[in-house]
């Protein structure tokens, strides 16, 4: 017989011919049809199928037999009693026996009293969507969604899909028990479930669908559509705001069905609205992501970045252009740059004064040109080709302005980066692979050690005009602008180490936007390092410099570790540091170079064990500070190498005891 089911019928009607064979007993609350029971048979837009107003069976009930079985007079489908195309044992052929839908148990669960110790059993619900916990993980903790029919009942199931045995995934058929449930800010959730089940895997969750871009009641008809699984296009026209922690949210979408109604938002991790730009008057397309709610406020509530389409955003724009070395220009755009949009030989880019970029490359919203040599502080416009794009195609509008990279002080180091203005500490090649292979960054400069995958030191200006409100991004990766020759540590080399990814060059001190303080989390800036030393005294010593910075200074910084021929290594031979250092200088005001430091600038060196037995999380960080000579002695570093060496002797051999 030709089969009538759609395909995620029969991938229910399997699941639960598994169960039957399996001798699981199961009532019959109603067929395994799209819609056919449950809480939202008269939600407004749901119709029954194929059945009376009064939500009958498929081409049963009162509309085609009195209440007879599909296509009987009280017989077996199409058979008379006879098995279903088999002979007497069935057949192999025959399809399984119809499957219990669960849209009656996912409504009942619903509607259940919160409470724990409860034993709600959910059966052949389809998984639809997964959540990842952030932020709050009272108010937004991980789970998934279940549905089973496209306008049926659906529920957040508050347990990290992760966690379960199995792990579950998208398009998985379940059974399971409800043991505990609570509503949070108005959204029913299960908080704990037993017994779970896969029964099938890889349905179809686009036919539990909606289309809801012209629907007009989506807030006064919340509770119905409370984590239904929708797709909705529509505009932002509100701008983002803080959405609790790690969301932001934009209170005013206008999608076919709505405009002007508040209560109609969309709200998304910080994370994700970063990676798209998300920004008003964007336009958008969410496809398959549920429904959420606060409260009376319906929550269009995608997660990820894949869960967008975009199109109508504001086109890029130069926001920041910034000399950080007299070969170099960082062009700080509003928007994400598409990589594949970017000429690697930097031609898109016009510079006047007859400087001449050379090459380019770019990381999400900085593109960094090598350019020819700048005239110190000489004054620079830059204009961009409308080839250059951003993720959805739109071509930069606009020009920026730049001074000249000027040596302060005239020393290598201040040729070479703002961030070496006081001095090179060691040797440094550009040949890889290498044990000083040197990285300009634009917001900082490092000698990195490919035998030991850290850097040997990392050197970075900080005044107030690298600080601002700018979340931090947390995107730990390898550099992509290292060489493939240069071996770099992994994310897997930290798993299950005991170390800590330990920032070189702070997070904290690159907040300006969130494109520069993502370029702090390259794994190249950071070294093993034990959580009582990162979290603790080294962590209280950062705050302590961003304050005086604040305060109208300007301050060099270098730091790095120690090692020996005894130090552990972790991972794929990532060589942790058995101390820690730090050298700070503090001039007073943004500018000063070499020639400002006298006998009298106040210089802080510290030095401090990298494990969790030498060092407390609630020690003073002036306990550890020791004399750059000592750190000289044990790293082989010259600091403050372009300072005069008369100014040297006297700063180097003190240590610091200002309070």
């Amino acid at each position: 017989m030709t089969s009538a089911f759609t395909p995620l019928e029969k991938t229910l009607r399997g699941a639960r011919a598994l169960r039957l064979a399996a001798a699981v007993a199961l009532p019959l609350a109603c067929l395994a049809v799209v819609g056919a029971c449950g809480r939202d048979t008269n939600t407004p837009g749901a119709v029954p199928p194929d059945a009376s107003q009064g939500g009958g069976p498929i081409d049963g009930g009162r509309s085609d037999g009195g209440g007879a079985p599909i296509d009987g007079g009280g017989g077996p489908i199409d058979g008379g009693g006879a098995p279903i195309d088999g002979g007497p044992g069935g057949g192999i052929d025959a399809p399984p026996p119809p499957v219990v839908t669960d849209d009656g148990s996912i409504a009942s669960a619903v509607n259940a009293a919160d409470g724990d110790g409860l034993a709600l059993a959910i059966h052949g619900a389809v998984v639809t969507y997964l959540k990842d916990g952030i932020g709050n993980l009272t108010s937004d903790p991980a789970g998934f969604t279940i549905q089973a029919s496209r306008t049926g009942a659906a529920l957040m199931i508050a347990v990290d899909p992760a966690s379960l045995t199995p792990p579950l995934a998208i398009g998985d058929v379940v059974d399971f028990t409800i043991t505990s449930k609570h509503t949070v800010a108005g959204q029913p959730r299960a908080t704990a479930i037993a017994q779970l089940a896969r029964t099938a895997t890889g349905a179809d969750v686009g036919a539990l669908t909606q289309e809801l871009s012209a629907a007009t009641d989506l807030v006064t008809a919340i509770d119905h559509y409370d984590s239904e699984l929708v797709t909705i296009t529509g505009t932002i026209t509100a701008d983002f705001g803080a959405g609790g922690p790690g969301f932001v949210l934009s209170n005013t979408i206008a999608t076919a069905g709505i405009t002007g109604v508040r209560n109609l938002q969309l709200r998304v991790p910080a994370t994700t609205s970063a990676a798209i730009d998300l920004v008003k008057p964007c336009q958008f397309t969410v496809t398959r992501v549920p429904m959420g709610r606060f409260n009376a406020q319906a929550q269009i509530a995608p997660f990820r970045p894949g869960d967008f389409a975009l199109r109508g955003c504001p086109a890029p724009a130069i926001t920041d252009v910034a000399a950080p070395s007299a070969t170099m220009v960082a062009i700080t755009f509003s928007r994400h740059i598409a990589p594949a949009s970017v000429r690697a030989d930097g031609s898109q880019f016009t510079f006047s004064n007859g400087l001449v970029a050379t090459a380019a490359r770019v990381d999400g919203q900085i593109v960094t040109l090598t350019t020819s040599r700048q005239i110190g502080q000489a004054a620079y416009t830059v204009s961009v080709a409308e080839t250059l794009t951003d993720l959805q195609g739109s071509p930069v509008g606009n020009t920026g302005a730049f001074a000249g990279f000027g040596p302060a002080g005239g020393g290598p180091g201040a040729a070479l980066s703002v961030h070496t203005t006081l001095g090179i500490p060691g040797p440094i090649t550009t040949a890889s692979p290498s044990d000083q292979f040197l990285y300009v960054n634009p917001y900082y400069v490092e000698s990195y050690n490919a035998s030991r995958k850290v850097p040997n030191w990392v050197s970075w200006e900080l005044n107030t005009s690298y600080l601002g409100a700018a979340d931090r991004q947390n995107d730990y990766r390898p550099n992509d602008n290292f060489p493939l020759s240069e071996p770099q540590a992994s994310l897997a080399d930290y798993s299950g180490s005991g170390f800590e990814r330990g920032h070189m060059c702070p997070s904290a001190d690159r907040t300006l936007t969130p494109a520069i303080n993502s370029q702090t989390f390259f794994l190249t800036n950071m070294v093993p390092q034990s959580a009582n030393n990162n979290e603790g005294p080294w962590a209280d010593l950062e705050s302590y410099t961003r304050g005086l910075v604040q305060g109208g200074h300007e301050a060099f910084v270098i730091s790095g570790g120690t090692f020996t021929a005894s130090s552990k290594v972790v991972g794929a031979g990532l060589v942790v540091p058995d101390a820690t250092w730090k050298v700070i200088v503090l001039l007073n005001a943004v500018g000063d170079g070499p020639a400002q430091v006298s006998t009298s600038t106040r210089v802080i060196a510290v030095l401090m064990p990298n494990d969790n037995v030498r060092i407390q999380k609630g020690d003073d960080w002036h306990n550890f500070r020791v004399s750059v000579d000592t750190l000289e002695a044990m790293t082989g570093l010259d600091f403050l190498s372009d300072v005069a060496p008369s100014v040297q002797a006297v700063v180097e051999a003190r240590v610091d005891n200002l309070p």
